[in-house]
C-alpha cells in the first residue's frame, strides 16, 4: 500500500482506469495534516505521562510512530520528486523509497485495524476486556503488524528490489510496475479488507452504544418517575 503523490510513477500493468481510482483512494486514505499531528504529538505525549502505557495507548503510539515516519521519510522524498523532473537519488534510493513507503503505510492501516478491534472488545464485551486485551498480547500484535507489513511489501516489490531500473524507459526514471492480479490482491489486502473491517467493527460499536444509551435513559426515567 502506498500514499505516494500523483507525480510518483506507479503502474498496474493492464489495470486500466480502475488502477487510477484505486491509486487515488489509497492516496486520500491518509491526510497529511493528520499524519503530522498524530505522528508529531503522539510519541512525546505518550512518554511524558507515565500513566499512559495501556494496551490502547500502546496501539496509538504505534500508529503515531508510523505516521511520524511517513511524514519524515516518505513525504520529503515525494516533495523532491514533485519539484525535480528527474530522479536524482540513485537506484538504491529508488528501491528503498518504495519499500519504506509501502511498509509504513501498511503498518498504519494495520494499527488502525488493531485499534478498531480494541475498541470493539472494550465497548461490546467490557467484562472480558481485561482478560482478552493484555499488554503482552498487544505488544505481540503490534510486532506482527510491523513484521507482516515489511514482509508483504518485500514480496510485492521483490522484482523491483532485485532490479530497480528494469521498467525505466530513460535515465533518472523510477518506476514500479505491478501486474493486474498482484495489484488487485494488494488493493484487497491493504485497502478494501482493512476498511471493511474497520467500518463493520465501528458499526457494531455504534449499535451497542446506542442500545446502552437507550437503556440508561429508560433507567433514569424509571427512577425519576418513582
Amino acid at each position: 500500500m502506498s500514499v505516494f503523490l500523483p507525480h510518483y510513477v506507479f503502474v498496474f500493468a493492464g489495470a486500466g482506469t480502475s488502477s487510477v481510482f484505486c491509486f487515488f483512494c489509497r492516496f486520500l486514505f491518509f491526510s497529511p495534516s493528520s499524519v503530522f499531528f498524530r505522528g508529531g504529538v503522539g510519541p512525546p505525549f505518550f512518554f511524558f505521562f507515565r500513566q499512559l502505557p495501556t494496551p490502547t495507548n500502546f496501539l496509538l503510539l504505534s500508529l503515531a510512530i508510523s505516521d511520524l515516519l511517513v511524514g519524515l521519510l516518505v513525504m520529503p522524498v515525494e516533495m523532491v520528486r514533485v519539484i525535480e523532473s528527474c530522479w536524482r537519488l540513485g537506484e538504491v534510493m529508488c528501491a528503498l523509497s518504495y519499500i519504506i513507503g509501502f511498509t509504513l503505510t501498511s503498518a498504519s492501516v494495520g494499527n488502525m485495524v488493531l485499534i478498531s478491534i480494541d475498541r470493539y472488545v472494550a465497548i461490546c464485551h467490557p467484562l472480558h476486556y481485561n482478560n482478552k486485551i493484555t499488554s503482552s498480547r498487544i505488544e505481540v500484535c503490534v510486532c506482527l503488524c510491523w513484521a507482516c507489513s515489511l514482509l508483504y511489501s518485500g514480496l510485492i516489490l521483490k522484482d523491483h528490489l532485485r532490479q530497480p531500473d528494469r521498467h525505466s524507459s530513460c535515465y533518472g526514471e523510477c518506476v514500479v510496475v505491478i501486474n493486474f492480479v498482484s495489484g488487485a490482491v494488494d488493493l484487497v489486502i491493504t485497502f478494501i479488507g482493512p476498511c471493511s473491517a474497520i467500518v463493520l467493527l465501528y458499526m457494531r460499536v455504534f449499535v451497542v452504544a446506542v442500545s446502552q444509551a437507550r437503556a440508561l435513559r429508560s433507567h433514569i426515567t424509571a427512577v425519576a418517575g418513582s
